[in-house]
């Protein structure tokens, strides 16, 4: 059985979205003076691996907390995906979508550990509309953003989060092949947040997930 973990490491060098470079690790306690090692981190709820919830474009949402835990695990799909454009619209994945939850791959994936760049693929308007009509409860992408940035009034994340799909962003499928797999979200239960960084896992095995 293999288990792939699809989650970026959270450092200070780790690539955000302009603005939002809050990662901080500090030592509270070290061993040599204390006995015990403990740390305080300081994240923000985007950075690096992470989910959005509703709250995050719709005023009054469901937080991160509310979100049900069905829709994290289960059956997922990886669709490879190379689009004539930057946007993943309804012609590029018309028929291809077998599965309640899909992650996305493209080229966006040797972007992941570069500078942050608003060339990347997103997720078009047709193609966030064409996931609600095919009842997907997860969309997950290979970068920071399943939107195109500084898209006005946001309407691809606010049609999904509206219809209660959970977006999942900064997930890394550099070594993942497309097929079918298990999926396991592990998102912070933050109460009243917009968002919560993940653990991410994929596995090939049926029985990872009982």
């Amino acid at each position: 059985m293999k288990i792939y973990d699809i989650s970026l490491t959270l450092s200070p060098e780790l690539t955000t979205s302009p603005g939002e470079n809050f990662f901080n690790l500090e030592s509270v306690k070290n061993f040599k003076d204390h006995q015990v090692n403990l740390s305080k981190v300081t994240l923000g709820n985007h950075n690096g691996t992470h989910i959005d919830a509703p709250l995050h474009f719709i005023e009054g949402g469901m937080g991160a907390r509310e979100i049900d835990i069905e829709k994290l695990i289960g059956e997922c799909q990886v669709l490879e995906i190379a689009p004539k454009t930057n946007l993943i619209e309804k012609e590029e994945i018309d028929g291809k979508i077998s599965s309640e939850r899909v992650l996305f791959k493209t080229t966006n994936s040797n972007k992941l550990f570069e500078p942050f760049t608003s060339d990347y693929i997103s997720i078009g308007q047709s193609g966030a509309e064409y996931l609600v009509e095919k009842k997907v409860k997860l969309v997950g992408i290979d970068y920071f953003g399943c939107e195109a940035k500084g898209s006005p009034g946001h309407p691809v994340h606010t049609t999904l989060l509206k219809n209660k799909i959970v977006i999942l962003e900064g997930i890394d499928l550099s070594q993942i092949e497309e097929g079918n797999y298990e999926i396991f979200v592990g998102a912070l239960k933050i109460k009243g947040s917009d968002g919560a960084p993940a653990r991410v896992f994929l596995s090939q095995s049926r029985h990872l997930i009982v």
